[in-house]
Parts: structure tokens; sequence; C-alpha cells
């Protein structure tokens, strides 16, 4: 049976070894930066739409205030008049099963 050591893998150079440790910190640093700016640009975006829905229900509301305003003998919207009347049955039917 072949038994393969995990320190073959491992440099005996010390120069590449503080070379390959360069370049991990080096990708390190720059995947914690392009994180970083990926994860502002989600946050601009949500803040971005979150600003479009504050300034749209905004708008929607003075849209119904002025609605509400311009109803005739100043009632608001959603208040109605009670009529009150009588009625007569003319026919009456019964329901069938």
């Amino acid at each position: 049976m072949n038994v393969r050591s995990v320190r073959t893998l491992l440099s005996g150079n010390p120069i590449m070894q503080v070379f390959s440790f360069l370049v991990a910190g080096l990708a390190l640093i720059g995947a914690v930066l392009m994180g970083a700016v990926i994860l502002s640009f989600v946050l601009a975006c949500a803040v971005i739409i979150g600003i479009y829905f504050w300034i749209r229900i905004l708008w929607q509301q003075r849209k119904m205030r002025r609605a509400a305003s311009s109803q005739p003998h100043g009632r608001r919207a959603g208040q109605g008049k009670v009529i009150e009347t009588e009625y007569t049955v003319i026919d009456e039917h019964e329901e069938r099963d």
C-alpha cells in the first residue's frame, strides 16, 4: 500500500511559503473588499426602493385628501346619507330545496 504524506504538499522553501502567505492574505483582503462593495450596493438599492415607496405612499395620501376635500357639501369620502323608505311586498315566492 502506498501511503502519501500531507507534508509533500507543503514547500520546503521558506521564500515560497512567505510568498504563498502574502498571496493568500491579498486574496482574503480582496474578498473582504469585494464583499463590502456588494453589500453597500445592495443596501443602497434597498434605501432607494424604500424612498420610492415612501414617496408613493405620501403621494397617494395627498391624492386621497384632495379627493375628499372636493366632495360636495364638505362631506368626506365614505360618509353617506341615510335614506328612509317604506316598501310593500307585491308577490312572495317560496324557496324550493
